[in-house]
């Protein structure tokens, strides 16, 4: 997270809120990827006191910044188990967003973190045992992405899938996401996307894949992102 603080720093001192925001939820998300839902949720309070809440709904950069911080606190909250902290910043990251609804020809930039608002709230669904509205969620996000084409990347794409594939299998129809979750562990191996990999290989392997391999590659993953730097919770740091 050294370049992000650096990217932070640079941007505060050129006065870009926007930027700086964005830097420290970027390394607030490392933090929670890891399992570390203290520490990011106050990394991305830090974040949200650098932006405008109310951001000018002509400037799509500031109101995607503005989403983003708050989508990602929901996740933290969720993370923590606090499940009515989550929900409430859900709907706060959806009323920034309302003018740009997806209805109306809306913009990656702004459709990114819509997609992301998906995710929590299918995760929310998920956590609290609803994976009929689970299911609703990540399909939207799904339908969102595929909409958007080559403009959403396919980090977006693989993840929005999995999230799909672990709704499936959390209703009771875990063949399919099985056969799903292999094709995306496919994917990210081939394109580098060594986390999406090891989170596919994390659902497979709490789905119950009979592949012998699975646990095995998904600690060999483990190690490899512990070893590039992902800031893992330790006896050190367990927030």
């Amino acid at each position: 997270m050294t370049r992000l603080d650096e990217v932070g720093l640079v941007a505060r001192r050129l006065g870009d809120a926007r930027l700086a925001a964005l830097s420290v939820s970027a390394g607030a998300s490392l933090l929670r990827q890891s399992g570390r839902h203290g520490d990011a949720l106050t990394r991305d309070g830090r974040a949200l006191a650098l932006v405008d809440p109310r951001p000018d709904v002509h400037d799509h950069a500031a109101v995607a910044a503005v989403a983003d911080v708050m989508v990602n606190l929901a996740a933290d909250n969720l993370g923590l188990g606090r499940f009515g902290a989550s929900e409430r910043l859900l709907n706060r990251a959806d009323r920034v967003l309302a003018p740009h609804d997806e209805t109306v020809g809306e913009e990656w930039v702004t459709g990114r973190p819509r997609v992301r608002l998906f995710w929590v709230r299918a995760e929310r669904a998920l956590y609290t045992g609803d994976p009929a509205t689970a299911l609703i969620e990540a399909r939207r996000a799904l339908a969102l992405v595929r909409r958007f084409g080559a403009a959403a990347p396919p980090r977006h794409r693989i993840k929005t899938e999995l999230i799909v594939a672990a709704a499936v299998s959390a209703s009771g129809d875990t063949d399919p996401a099985i056969r799903t979750a292999r094709r995306l562990r496919a994917e990210a191996a081939a394109g580098d996307l060594i986390p999406l990999e090891w989170a596919a290989l994390s659902l497979l392997a709490g789905i119950g894949d009979d592949d012998a391999y699975v646990r095995t590659d998904m600690d060999d993953r483990y190690r490899l992102l512990y070893a590039r730097g992902m800031p893992f919770v330790t006896v050190t740091n367990d927030r």
